[in-house]
């Protein structure tokens, strides 16, 4: 068995970006964080940090720190998922969740002080916008307001709690209330339901012109089962993912209520990645 190359890590400089992009684009869904980041204009995401993992010719790996928290790890053939997890760690970037190759995962939690929260297999979903499901395309989807924060609040400690096992004691009320208003100014979050009676909701989350990743889809407990969120999602895909060559999401490898309805919208499942939540 050959052994992974060498690699050292840096601070992604501007001669790398074309690597980068090129490594991006190959990596399916979670390679859509890093290519709309290096197409956004300089200083669109300010909090953003992007880890070089370089070896003797080329860009071999990015790690990618997202301005919520959220580290994605790319690789263009598997490296030592050790020395990955030591490159990241030794970057002291910030970080809350990570999604990655398996094996880096590990590496990854075995370095934690604290026991993490979540550590399990995840499903990468995508489809382009004609790929909808079109008769569950839906006229009632709208942008959230502010009518609909108390709802949106209640929704995110209720997803937080089921998927994260984050209980809601442990949420910053403040830093969420603030989050949420900001996605309602720029409307990126999408509902069905009368204003202040929000029965379901999803999050856009990295935009740009390589796709779109949806996050935070929910249905209120007492409105399941009624197709809302597989119409939801079906929609969004339609009309957000018009112009954009792909929309997708990350789920749980054991959700299988989940997959069938993302399934069900027209989604098709793309690869598997590991995930792991700090505690």
């Amino acid at each position: 068995m050959s052994r992974p190359p060498t690699f050292s890590a840096r601070a992604l400089l501007p001669w790398d970006h074309k690597d980068a992009l090129d490594l991006a684009m190959s990596a399916g869904g979670s390679g859509v964080y890093v290519a709309n980041w290096l197409a956004a204009p300089h200083g669109a995401d300010e909090d953003a940090e992007v880890l070089a993992l370089c070896g003797a010719e080329r860009l071999l790996g990015t790690c990618y720190f997202g301005a919520r928290g959220n580290l994605v790890v790319l690789e263009r053939e598997p490296l030592d998922a050790g020395k990955v997890a030591d490159a990241i760690f030794k970057s002291q970037w910030g970080w809350r969740i990570a999604l990655g190759r398996s094996e880096v995962v590990r590496a990854l939690a075995t370095r934690e002080v604290t026991r993490p929260l979540v550590e399990r297999e995840q499903v990468w979903y995508g489809v382009a916008a004609e790929g909808a499901t079109r008769e569950l395309v839906r006229s009632d989807v709208r942008s959230a307001c502010e009518a609909d924060l108390s709802a949106l609040i209640d929704a995110a400690l209720q997803l937080n709690q089921s998927d994260l096992a984050v209980e809601p004691r442990r949420v910053n009320k403040s830093w969420l209330e603030s989050m949420l208003r900001r996605r309602i100014r720029d409307k990126s979050t999408k509902v069905i339901g009368p204003p202040g009676h929000v029965v379901s909701k999803l999050d856009l989350g990295s935009r740009g012109p390589h796709g779109l990743v949806l996050e935070g889809v929910f249905t209120a407990p007492e409105s399941r089962g009624s197709g809302l969120a597989a119409g939801l999602v079906a929609t969004v895909i339609a009309n957000e993912g018009a112009t954009l060559p792909i929309v997708c999401l990350h789920v749980a490898a054991s959700n299988s209520t989940a997959r069938r309805v993302y399934e069900r919208a027209g989604m098709r499942e793309l690869a598997h990645c590991g995930l792991l939540l700090r505690g």
